[in-house]
């Protein structure tokens, strides 16, 4: 959302609280059913699928700004359980629920409480990236908190910071304007009854340090809106601006990763250099994730991450990692197999790669994908060549704005090689592939929408066409020879502004379902929910592939299938329809009313090699291993 001017202040929200001791749309049609959905909207910036452990259930992800998100997994009796905190994905891992900053604990046992809050901000009544937050001391008991007056301190790193209210607290404020971006000591004494409030500017940036000073107060601390015990009388705060995941075995160990992409605070992220990193998230043997950022060659520097995705960039067969940093050229990270990373950026700049949409897809059949950029009324086209990035083709874009909502991908045409749609709400543009080179195309040529919020490649009811879903005009259904039919299923109001949806198999039942975010109309809260597909158009198969050292995931894998007298061909990491993240690494293939059986598979890798398995039957999960 735009901010009403460049520099803004959000309220610190440490609430120290001294106590006595002791949306979705209802307008999908039939077939489809709904199902809640019960991720954190609030400030809903991304929503996508993954499957960490490989029990080929799915996951729901989603990012949030600095607020509580999710990471849903789904249970035996059909709903939901949120487990980001429990397998430390929280952005402080010692403290989930400090982010939570929409609901303020209930004081329920007389203690010492710290936690973070936020108001609205706008005219609009929605809750702001700059909202604010504050420190709060509540009485609720009689009896003392400490035979003396508990005493602690709350450092940051920003030397802008105001007191609001210090009802029954006494105050002292240290800054030191020396060093960038400079540091705030507050020093309090509360008791029993007391209020203290105060805001930091830019908090969701640069940790909080708390010191509460009196290790007997330690066992009557309680940190967040989940009212977290305190473990040590020391510990450190975060509010992490997340904008996108991309999942992946980036050490090759067996156990899947994250890389978190962190939001640059409108800009101004230039004055924590040094602070302010993305996330790198190692998964363990017990299920839990580790921080392992440091040391890992990962370099944020300056970059206001967006988009991120991981992929064989150039062709060694490692995975790497890319990120596409707002108002700068995007990042590269070359991986080495064992996580560690290589910046090699500069590449990408010398090249003179920028855009506000990016998508790594293989145009040409090698197995090393071309990056996509898209801007406002242009799409480039760059190949690896050697050491390099090379620009291969310009071509003029549909789009008059900036900013791109969605770029997916799939052989909509079944002519071996992947195609592009470009979704934005000032005009969509299709990239017709022929022979590694891309054409742009009116998507009124083709029957499609002229400008759309959301779109994706998808074949929703298995008659082995790739459809069309696009929001808010709903699913529109492939006819034979590439062109398409609007059919108002899974659609929503014509009024939407602002929607989020990821295509997958719920249920692993062969149709794929839909995870939908959806926001009506200014002023109102996203809406979310799962929308189960009941179709049931035609055979199907699904394919998870195990690939080589290297790439676990075996992401840009070429799988082809081969049914009757027909090969279809399908990308590992197509089937990801979220805005910024990538986790969905299986691939699914309608093959049509008539085909009960296939006479085989065959996966490339990339970086060379192929494994091949024979005939099927169909309607079933199939997973092919690298050798």
């Amino acid at each position: 959302m735009r901010q009403p001017r460049n520099i803004s202040f959000l309220s610190v929200g440490l609430f120290v609280v001294a106590l006595g001791f002791g949306v979705a749309s209802d307008a999908l049609a039939k077939p489809f059913v709904r199902r809640p959905l019960p991720v954190q909207s609030g400030r809903l910036f991304d929503l996508g699928v993954t499957d960490i452990n490989d029990d080929n259930r799915y996951e729901v992800f989603t990012a949030n700004h600095k607020y509580l998100g999710s990471l849903l997994t789904p249970t035996a009796g059909g709903g939901w359980s949120d487990r980001l905190g429990s397998l430390g994905l929280a952005p402080t891992p010692a403290y989930p629920g400090f982010e939570d900053l929409l609901h303020p604990p209930n004081p329920s046992s007389p203690g010492l409480y710290i936690y973070g809050s936020s108001r609205a901000l706008g005219a609009d009544g929605e809750t702001h990236s700059d909202s604010r937050l504050d420190v709060e001391a509540v009485d609720v008991g009689s009896i003392p908190l400490l035979p003396e007056t508990a005493k602690g301190t709350i450092t940051v790193l920003s030397p802008h910071v105001q007191v609001t209210h210090r009802q029954g607290a006494k105050v002292t404020i240290t800054r030191d304007n020396t060093t960038t971006p400079g540091r705030t000591v507050v020093s309090f004494e509360v008791a029993e009854a007391a209020h203290l409030e105060f805001i930091v500017r830019k908090i969701d940036l640069p940790p909080i340090m708390v010191d509460i000073g009196q290790p007997p107060l330690v066992a009557r601390t309680y940190v967040g809106a989940r009212k977290v015990p305190a473990a040590s009388p020391q510990f450190t705060l975060y509010l992490r601006d997340r904008h996108g995941w991309a999942w992946g075995d980036f050490n090759d160990d067996g156990y899947r990763d994250a890389f978190i992409a962190r939001g640059g605070l409108g800009g101004e992220i230039r004055d924590y250099k040094g602070f302010v990193d993305d996330e790198l998230m190692l998964g363990q043997p017990n299920g839990r994730f580790v921080e392992s950022y440091a040391g890992s060659g990962l370099n944020k520097a300056g970059c206001r991450t967006r988009r991120t995705q991981s992929g064989d960039f150039d062709g060694d067969g490692n995975l790497d990692i890319f990120t596409y940093c707002k108002a700068s050229s995007p990042k590269l990270y070359l991986g080495n197999g064992a996580g560690h990373f290589t910046p090699v950026s500069r590449r990408l700049r010398r090249a003179g790669v920028r855009g506000t949409g990016y998508r790594w897809v293989d145009l040409d059949g090698d197995l090393v994908p071309e990056l996509i950029t898209v801007e406002a009324g242009r799409v480039r086209v760059y190949r690896h060549r050697g050491r390099s990035w090379v620009r291969t083709q310009s071509l003029i874009a549909q789009n008059r704005t900036k900013l791109i909502e969605s770029l997916s991908y799939g052989d909509f045409d079944a002519d071996g090689d992947p195609d592009l749609f470009v979704a934005v709400h000032s005009g969509n543009t299709v990239l017709v592939n022929r022979d590694g080179r891309l054409f742009a195309r009116r998507p009124a040529h083709f029957g499609l929408p002229e400008a759309s919020i959301v779109g994706s490649f998808v074949d929703a009811n298995n008659d082995g066409r790739v459809d069309l879903h696009a929001l808010p005009q709903g699913l529109y259904l492939q006819k034979r020879n590439g062109h398409f039919r609007p059919s108002r299923l899974a659609a929503a109001p014509p009024s939407a502004r602002f929607g989020l949806t990821s295509w997958f198999d719920y249920d692993n039942d062969g149709d794929r379902d839909i995870a939908e975010a959806l926001k009506l109309k200014r002023g109102v809260k996203v809406k979310t929910a799962l929308y189960e597909n009941r179709m049931h158009g035609g055979h199907w198969l699904s394919v998870e592939v195990k690939g080589p050292a290297g790439n676990a995931e075996g992401v840009g894998a070429r799988v082809s299938v081969f049914a009757g007298s027909r090969r279809r061909v399908a990308w590992v990491g197509e089937s990801d329809g979220s805005r910024f993240s990538q986790g969905d690494f299986r691939v699914h293939f309608g093959l049509g009313k008539k085909v009960k059986r296939i006479r085989g598979i065959r996966v490339d890798w990339p970086g060379g090699g192929h494994t091949s398995v024979g005939p099927r039957a169909a309607d079933r999960l199939v997973e092919v291993v690298a050798p």
